[in-house]
């Protein structure tokens, strides 16, 4: 099971066991807003604990050393800058809808090569 501690900042936690740091937003849902993980190849978990995560947080993984990333289907809104940056991410794979992507979300991702998605606003 996954040790659940809660970080420096009110409101910030962090997953211990993945490295993801997130925020509950209005109790029903969650933002993630950071990793520390060392994990090159990343999965973003569609809940954490009982509250579905919907969106990824600006600059959460600017200048992460990450190569690919899979985000779940529950992922509606990823923020500005999200992944401004990341010069090793080569692949993105959506495996939802995405209603929103913020500006310079993928900004200096210059290995990007692979970007499987069904966005309906880009």
């Amino acid at each position: 099971s996954e040790t659940i501690q809660k970080a420096a900042d009110a409101g910030l936690y962090s997953i211990s066991d993945s490295g993801f740091f997130y925020e509950e937003l209005n109790g029903s849902y969650i933002e993630i807003t950071g990793y520390d993980g060392a994990a090159t190849e990343i999965e973003i978990p569609s809940t954490i604990g009982e509250f579905t995560v919907q969106k990824i947080a600006e600059y959460a993984f600017q200048n992460k050393d990450i190569v690919s990333v899979i985000i779940p289907d529950t992922v509606k809104t990823i923020e500005a800058g999200a992944f401004e940056n990341c010069s090793s991410l080569k692949q993105v794979q959506f495996s939802g809808i995405l209603t929103s992507i913020g500006s310079y979300a993928f900004k200096g991702c210059g290995a990007l090569t692979n970007l499987n998605s069904h966005l309906r606003y880009f």
